[in-house]
């Protein structure tokens, strides 16, 4: 959960290129440079972004979110053991089909189901506004964002289970002995290879030059928000501290009692967000207006994190 929000935080922060660097003759091989060597600088930052929570926020900021990541957790699981326990019903059900349509689809499936929290997650660096709250379902409607977690997950799942099974065999081979035991089970052993795990994390890090600048898209269009969300948002943070509070309970010709020993509620940790008056239309106008803007670093940030994430990710991919 530190390393979700922080990560979360560098992805949203919103950091425009400056027209004089853009407008240089040598503004070309600058940016080629600065992507080459800030492609997995910015663990750094993610390390900051941690530190300056817990100073901000204490522990609690760390860990903010972690009721909707176990609830997310809970459905994964019991929908991974339907799916493939066959003991259940629908595991028996769907175990006549080939193994890669129910990955597939239950992977799809897995997508949809955790959009909402995906997106609850995210924003929690901010906030989400009532509506939000009490209509988690519109957080599907927020433009351009199904189509590119749908795509995100057809391109990791695609790779992993076409490409990898062709191209690269398993880093640990399955060793199977035709002759039963004695329980009447096949002996197996395993077998390590480094170069099948030197092939699995290659292939893993051909497939990030794809889903790393998918993720950030992604954050980018699950934090953002419309002038009316920002405004209502604005609003709920003015009343909700506790100067607005006092000042408004005060009475009339009351001394203001602000001087330095005044408690004074910590500050929060806001995420420099890109402004309201333009927001990303689609997935494409997303992908454009960050090049455009800030550059090709934008949508590298957290490369490190991002590639040891995909490879645990495939690693621990259900049935496999």
């Amino acid at each position: 959960m530190p390393v979700f929000g922080a990560l979360v935080r560098v992805r949203a922060a919103y950091r425009p290129v400056s027209s004089d660097h853009t407008s240089s003759a040598s503004g070309a091989h600058t940016d080629v440079r600065a992507f080459v060597r800030g492609l997995f600088s910015h663990w750094n930052d993610v390390v900051h972004e941690i530190q300056h929570t817990r100073a901000v926020e204490g522990i609690r900021g760390l860990y903010r979110g972690s009721t909707v990541a176990f609830v997310q957790i809970v459905g994964e699981t019991l929908l991974s053991f339907l799916v493939y326990e066959r003991a259940s019903v629908l595991g028996s059900t769907l175990g006549r089909l080939p193994h890669w349509v129910r990955v597939t689809g239950s992977s799809l499936v897995l997508t949809l189901m955790d959009l909402p929290f995906e997106v609850v997650l995210q924003r929690c660096a901010q906030l989400l506004s009532r509506d939000e709250l009490r209509a988690p379902w519109r957080l599907y409607a927020v433009p351009g964002l199904l189509p590119a977690v749908l795509l995100r997950k057809v391109w990791t799942m695609g790779l992993f289970l076409v490409f990898p099974s062709v191209l690269f065999p398993r880093f640990v081979a399955v060793n199977g002995d035709a002759t039963p035991g004695p329980e009447g089970s096949n002996v197996h052993t395993l077998s390590f290879s480094w170069a099948h795990l030197l092939g699995y994390v290659v292939w893993n890090g051909l497939s990030l030059v794809v889903a790393l600048p998918l993720d950030c898209i992604i954050t980018r269009l699950a934090t953002q928000r419309d002038t009316q969300s920002y405004a209502q948002i604005d609003a709920e943070d003015t009343l909700n501290t506790p100067v607005a509070r006092d000042a408004e309970n005060a009475p009339d010709g009351a001394p203001d009692d602000q001087g330095e020993g005044a408690s004074h509620a910590p500050p929060a940790v806001l995420v420099h967000l890109r402004p309201s008056g333009r927001p990303y239309t689609t997935m494409w106008d997303c992908l454009t207006t960050m090049l455009a803007e800030e550059g090709p670093t934008s949508l590298t940030r957290g490369a490190g994190v991002a590639l040891a994430a995909l490879l645990l990710e495939h690693a621990a991919a259900p049935g496999q």
